[in-house]
């Protein structure tokens, strides 16, 4: 075979080569153009379902059957079928687990610091243009008088007096409203942990409430005579009241000599006081 039939016969090789992958290309293009016509289909025919679903939806032809046991969870009703019991709700285990309600009316009012607090009586102070009243204690008024074995004495000053110099102006932390208000108000007021009508009552100094938490506290002031439930204070005058000299005892003491003999003079120089210089002392002449 001389050279040009090996030429002619590479040559067709090449080209017969060229023309199959040509053709497995075709072959390859039209399998995944197949491929995607009928995915398209199968998603067509699933989106249409889905439309079929919701429009049977919407126009209320097929619509689900609830459940029961939500229409029991709506209703508040056990399921039929269960045995089921309501029963109350368990004791709190401490008391402050269950906060008590604040009282009609004092939902809006807060704990507030009030400075330089003012003592009106033995029970109500004044502050930040609050008036407050404490609670639990009957207040012993400024004019009132007690009696102790038969003595009368004005027991509300020295109450008043006492409470005054137990405060110092010192903040009191009272619940009140936002804003002061016109007329008093009933409320329960502290200087860090001491409650302030806890103090007055143990002291003496005010009368517990009826019905309220003291009563024990006033009890035991009463029993030890402290307060207004005890004797007047001992008044001590700071000047003592002028009066009538006592005579002083002169017993034992020698009285004076009638007749004092005048000092002598101091002795002078040629009757001249004082006396001239001594001549030996040599004058100095300006």
């Amino acid at each position: 075979m001389n050279r040009f039939a090996a030429s002619a016969i590479a040559v067709v090789g090449v080209l017969a080569g060229v023309a199959g992958i040509h053709a497995a290309g075709r072959i390859l293009a039209a399998q995944q153009d197949a491929i995607a016509a009928a995915t398209s289909i199968e998603l067509d025919a699933d989106t249409e379902e889905l439309a079929l679903r919701a429009a049977e939806g919407e126009s209320g032809e097929e619509t689900a059957e609830p459940d029961q046991a939500d229409e029991a969870e709506a209703s508040g009703e056990p399921p039929a079928g269960d045995d089921l019991q309501r029963v109350a709700p368990r004791a709190p285990l401490s008391d402050v687990d269950g906060a008590q309600s604040p009282e009609p009316g004092h939902q809006a009012w807060k704990s507030l610091r009030l400075f330089n607090p003012v003592a009106v009586s033995a029970g109500v102070i004044e502050a930040q243009g609050y008036r407050v009243a404490l609670e639990g204690v009957d207040p012993v008024l400024v004019d009132d008088e007690c009696t102790f074995e038969g003595r009368t004495w004005p027991c509300g000053a020295r109450a008043r007096t006492a409470f005054r110099s137990w405060l110092r102006a010192r903040a009191v932390q009272c619940v009140v409203p936002a804003k002061p208000e016109s007329e008093s108000i009933t409320t329960d007021c502290r200087i860090g942990n001491t409650d302030l009508s806890a103090w007055l009552v143990a002291n003496g100094w005010a009368r517990a409430a009826e019905g309220g938490d003291y009563a024990e506290a006033a009890e035991q002031a009463r029993s030890a005579k402290k307060g207004i439930f005890g004797p007047p204070p001992v008044r001590v005058d700071a000047m003592p009241s002028p009066g009538t000299p006592e005579p002083l005892d002169l017993q034992g003491v020698d009285p004076a000599p009638a007749d004092i003999p005048e000092p002598a003079a101091p002795p002078t120089a040629n009757g001249i006081f004082p006396p001239a210089p001594p001549a030996d002392i040599p004058q100095v002449t300006p």
